[in-house]
């Protein structure tokens, strides 16, 4: 999937098209989108009342490594409260989020059209995308299905034995392969400084 942003929106700008729905919101009320269409680079911004976009900064310092007591704990922390700044973008944004019922997964596309750092147009829904679930589930069962008769067969079987033979002698060459790759190198390094000190010595 790659990196996105993250685009918080006021709810009185969505909500006559969500209003059905059971998009997530936050604590503080606002719905919450990911979008690819700005940074990329997992940034928050705001869509407020007013229709003005903005950025949210925020300053970060870096973890000294004696205080990373855990294995994942974060190379940042946050420096003070964040900022909102005016974008001043002119763009389409699109945006999306999904949720599911007892029969359906549906995916949105939001589309907003922001000129200045400011929404210009309503926004609109660009974009549904609905997965029955109970044919999902059903196209799971015959996959597996078919997978266990694809096991059955000899020709299953006989193709794992090979590829367990393969690994096990790449297995067991990999050192001998490994060596003689880094004698290659350091032949063809050695060759080049020579090549090169006879041309400088010309």
């Amino acid at each position: 999937m790659g990196l996105f942003d993250t685009i918080f929106v006021e709810p009185s700008l969505i909500d006559e098209l969500v209003k059905d729905h059971q998009f997530y919101k936050t604590d503080d009320g606002y719905y919450s989108f990911q979008t690819k269409d700005l940074d990329n680079a997992l940034n928050n911004y705001y869509l407020e009342k007013d229709g003005t976009l903005f950025y949210e900064r925020q300053e970060y310092e870096l973890v000294k490594e004696a205080d990373r007591l855990k294995p994942f704990s974060p190379l940042f922390n946050p420096v003070g409260d964040p900022v909102k700044e005016n974008t001043n973008v002119s763009c389409y944004i699109q945006f999306y989020d999904f949720y599911t019922t007892e029969d359906e997964r549906l995916f949105y596309t939001f589309k907003a059209h922001i000129q200045n750092g400011k929404l210009v147009k309503p926004i609109l829904i660009h974009e549904i995308e609905m997965t029955d679930l109970k044919k999902e589930q059903q196209e799971l069962e015959k996959q597996k299905k078919i997978w266990a008769i694809q096991e059955s067969t000899w020709q299953f079987k006989v193709s794992k034995f090979i590829f367990d033979v393969k690994w096990r002698i790449r297995k067991f060459f990999y050192p001998i392969i490994s060596r003689i790759d880094k004698l290659e190198s350091e032949l063809r390094n050695k060759s080049k400084q020579i090549a090169e000190s006879q041309f400088n010595n010309k």
